[in-house]
């Protein structure tokens, strides 16, 4: 039910309850509380300890309702506490082989380069980018589900069944730039 209503969300905030990122369905008034969710744990806990999952459901301190319950998972990120709201397990396949084997390519119609050089030579234009000292790449999809159409024209009549998958993924890293160019002329006045 949850999956198929699409009645979740997911986001990824930084260790002291500050949203960096989160999913392109979520619902808003989700996306509101998870702030107050960390607060709310930071609150009852003395640390985020990595690895934990702490489960809030409490309308009052981080939530709309008593049914909507928030997953909070902190993750340690080269020494720094950055909490998961809404994280749920991976199955093998299409996204487990990208957190195996990392990503590096096309992503979404931007190139997707780790590390490189601003290249000027005597043409005008400089190849470039932008470096970030942090960023966080997230790609968010829904669960597996399916549709199904009763197509009663087709065959003496039948049900045509779409399945659907898409995947979740993020990652933080120093070297990740979008690929840019700029004028290299040299200036006139």
């Amino acid at each position: 039910v949850i999956t198929q209503g699409r009645d979740y969300s997911v986001g990824i905030l930084t260790g002291d309850g500050r949203l960096v990122a989160h999913g392109t369905v979520d619902i808003t008034p989700h996306m509101g509380t998870f702030e107050f969710s960390v607060a709310a744990i930071m609150e009852d806990f003395d640390t985020l300890e990595p690895g934990n999952v702490y489960i809030v459901n409490d309308p009052h301190r981080a939530g709309t309702h008593t049914l909507d319950v928030r997953f909070v998972r902190p993750e340690d990120f080269e020494d720094e506490i950055v909490a998961g709201v809404g994280t749920t397990n991976i199955p093998v396949g299409i996204t487990e082989a990208v957190l195996r084997n990392g990503f590096q390519g096309m992503l979404a119609g931007t190139m997707v380069l780790e590390d490189g050089n601003i290249t000027i030579d005597s043409a005008d234009d400089a190849k470039g980018g932008v470096f970030a000292s942090e960023g966080v790449l997230l790609i968010q999809g829904l669960s597996p589900y399916a549709l199904s159409e009763e197509r009663p024209s087709k065959g003496g009549g039948g049900t045509s069944i779409y399945l659907y998958d898409e995947y979740a993924w993020a990652i933080r890293l120093q070297a990740w730039v979008k690929e840019l160019y700029s004028d290299a002329a040299t200036p006139t006045s």
